[in-house]
């Protein structure tokens, strides 16, 4: 019985084991490699260059990677460029979003909300 359980444990659970750390290990590999390339200058250009290593990577993997070559020759360009401002910021010449209502505008939580009045 003990054999069953080490046999058991040494052919099913351990792969498995293995395949969801491996899979945990890629994934948190490609958020980063996302939020670098969503970042501003040396960053977006390593988050690049680690893109284009990645997707040279892989091209043995199958038929499917055969467009890889020209993702990686393209991150590879991108990377030759300076990244100024990360892809999330607000630009200098976007005019500013709206503002939070200000506080003693907002009902309080022991107090109801005041009714609209109109004229």
């Amino acid at each position: 019985m003990a054999v069953a359980g080490v046999f058991l444990l040494l052919i099913i659970a351990l792969p498995m084991a293995t395949a969801a750390v491996v899979l945990f290990a890629i994934t948190g590999l490609a958020v980063n490699g996302a939020v670098l390339i969503l970042s501003r200058g040396r960053w977006a250009r390593m988050g690049l260059l680690g893109a284009a290593a990645f997707l040279v990577a892989i091209i043995p993997l199958g038929l499917y990677t055969l467009a890889d070559p020209v993702l990686a020759a393209g991150a590879l360009y991108l990377a030759r460029r300076a990244w100024p401002l990360a892809a999330l910021a607000r630009s200098a010449t976007r005019p500013p979003g709206p503002t939070a209502t200000p506080a003693h505008r907002c009902a309080q939580p022991d107090q109801p909300a005041r009714p609209l009045r109109l004229p």
